[in-house]
C-alpha cells in the first residue's frame, strides 16, 4: 500500500531526474539566438536572453537534490501548488474552513497508513521502508498533512462543498468522451449523500482517491501553474521556482542532507 501512496510523485522524480540531465546538456551548448516571426512573416534570428551563470557549488546542490532528493523536491512543489490554490480561493473570497486538517487528524491517517501496512506486511518495519523511500517521520507526516489538505480542497468531507464547476474542469467535463467526470465525478456527491443518510460511510475509497483523484488534480494544478527549472534559467542559489516563489538550493540540501552518503556526493 505504501508503494500506491507515492506511486504519483515517483513519476515526477523521473521527470526530475531527466531535468538533472537536461541542465547539463543545456549548459555544455548554451543557446545564443532564437527565430521570432515578424509582421511581414519573415523570420528574424534575435539575441536570446542571457542565461544566468551559476558555480559548481550551485550545480553541485541542483545535482543532489534533483538525485537523492526527488522526493523531498517533489513535496515542496506539491506544497508550493497547494498554497498557490489557497491564495487564488481566499482572493475570490471563496470560504476554506472546511478545507483545514488537523494534527489530529494527520495522527489518525498515518496510525491508520501504519496499522494498514503492517496487517498486510507483518515481517517489514513500515518506517524502515519510509526511510527507504527518502523519509523520516516528521517529512512523511508532512506529505500526509499535505496530501490530507489537496484532498479536502477539491473533495470535502461533506459531498455538498465538492466545487463541481472546477471538478468539471479537471476532470473532462461533458464533451470529452470517455471522461472521468462522466464515468465517476458528475454522480459521486449524490451517491455518497444516500450513503450518509443511510447511516452508513461515506468517504472516498483510498484507492479511489490514489490511483484516479489526487493525480488529477495534480496534473491540473501543475498546468496551470508557472514551474521553472533549472535548465529554464534560473540563478545562483534556486533550484526551482513556483508560481513565483523560489525554493533555496541551500534549503533543499538542509533537508537532505541526513540521506547523504559518501557515494551519493
Amino acid at each position: 500500500k505504501i508503494m500506491n501512496r507515492i506511486h504519483p510523485f515517483v513519476c515526477i522524480l523521473f521527470a526530475l531526474l531527466s531535468l538533472t540531465l537536461g541542465v547539463g546538456a543545456q549548459d555544455t551548448k548554451p543557446q545564443t539566438t532564437s527565430t521570432v516571426a515578424v509582421a511581414n512573416d519573415a523570420a528574424v534570428a534575435v539575441p536570446a536572453a542571457p542565461r544566468p551563470q551559476i558555480s559548481d557549488e550551485e550545480f553541485f546542490k541542483r545535482t543532489l537534490t534533483y538525485s537523492v532528493g526527488g522526493q523531498q523536491l517533489y513535496q515542496r512543489m506539491q506544497a508550493l501548488l497547494i498554497e498557490s490554490e489557497i491564495e487564488r480561493r481566499k482572493e475570490a473570497g471563496m470560504e476554506m474552513s472546511w478545507a483545514e486538517v488537523s494534527d489530529l487528524e494527520v495522527d489518525n491517517r498515518v496510525e491508520k497508513n501504519v496499522s494498514d501496512f503492517m496487517d498486510k506486511n507483518p515481517a517489514l518495519d513500515f518506517w524502515e521502508q519510509v526511510k527507504s523511500l527518502g523519509y523520516d517521520q516528521e517529512s512523511y507526516s508532512q506529505e500526509v498533512a499535505r496530501q490530507m489538505q489537496m484532498e479536502r480542497l477539491f473533495f470535502p468531507v461533506e459531498p455538498e462543498n465538492w466545487p463541481m464547476d472546477l471538478l468539471k474542469e479537471i476532470f473532462g467535463g461533458d464533451e470529452q468522451e470517455g471522461s472521468l467526470w462522466n464515468s465517476m465525478i458528475k454522480d459521486m456527491p449524490t451517491k455518497l449523500i444516500e450513503q450518509r443518510d443511510k447511516g452508513e460511510a461515506y468517504a472516498i475509497d483510498a484507492m479511489t482517491m490514489q490511483m484516479f483523484l489526487r493525480p488529477a488534480v495534480f496534473r491540473w494544478m501543475m498546468d496551470n501553474s508557472t514551474i521553472v527549472y533549472p535548465f529554464d534559467g534560473l540563478p545562483e542559489g534556486v533550484c526551482l521556482r513556483v508560481n513565483g516563489k523560489d525554493v533555496k538550493s541551500d534549503d533543499m540540501l538542509l533537508r537532505i542532507q541526513p540521506m547523504l552518503s559518501d557515494v551519493d556526493k
